[in-house]
């Protein structure tokens, strides 16, 4: 065999692989946005008779971050195979808070819960016990199908509470802190599903084909009065 067959045979084979990748790239795209009115006014109570103000208040004393989430659906069975996921949303529980207090994921895929605090906690989803999480471990809950909302409580905090969404077939995904969000997925026809603790405050209906899909700045529902207070 002469060097200039040798040659000819690795770059056609160099050539039918790059073929390959690329189909299977093209397969694939991303869907690109923008969360809008994040930030939510902190309203309290007024205790006693009086009141005065002795220094301004701080800016996170008046509005704070809104935890969301967010869930791209399959409509009507209409994609290609959506990949295994290989990394999981995650809450912290930090401060007798849950940070952030909204995860969503497919089914049959995890949300773990960290243990920040200085103290075990015992974990319900839905009032079924999920178990003690130690200082500095991690307890993981599978979201089996069935009902779409679940509510996470502790037992030793009753005041805490934190939602998981649980989708069909899709791709689970959180914003940045500035609200944006690339989430990559197959082509087909979708529901972006935005999620608050309230549940879905935002929907969009998104068709992926070869080229990823920007939807701009996406407005959310007012969330309901004192969801953001725990």
């Amino acid at each position: 065999m002469s060097k200039l067959f040798r040659f000819r045979v690795a770059v056609g084979v160099l050539a039918a692989s790059g073929a390959i990748g690329l189909s299977v790239s093209a397969d694939a795209a991303r869907v690109r946005g923008t969360l809008g009115e994040l930030e939510v006014a902190v309203t309290g109570k007024l205790l006693g008779f009086t009141r005065t103000r002795v220094a301004p208040p701080a800016k996170d004393a008046a509005s704070q971050r809104r935890d969301t989430a967010l869930f791209l659906a399959v409509k009507n069975g209409e994609s290609f195979p959506i990949p295994t996921p290989t990394e999981h949303q995650i809450i912290t529980i930090d401060g007798l808070r849950f940070l952030p207090n909204i995860a969503t994921c497919a089914s049959d895929a995890q949300v773990s819960f960290v243990n920040a605090d200085r103290e075990p906690v015992t974990i319900t989803v839905d009032g079924a016990a999920l178990g003690t999480v130690a200082p500095g471990a991690q307890k993981t809950y599978v979201c089996s199908p069935g009902k779409v909302t679940r509510t996470v409580r502790i037992v030793e905090w009753p005041h805490m509470r934190a939602l998981v969404y649980v989708g069909e077939v899709g791709v689970a995904d959180i914003p940045n802190d500035r609200g944006r969000f690339s989430i990559e997925a197959p082509r087909g026809s979708y529901e972006l599903q935005v999620i608050d603790r309230d549940g879905v405050v935002a929907t969009r209906e998104v068709q992926i084909e070869k080229r990823d899909v920007d939807i701009g700045k996406l407005e959310l529902a007012a969330p309901r009065s004192g969801s953001n207070s725990e």
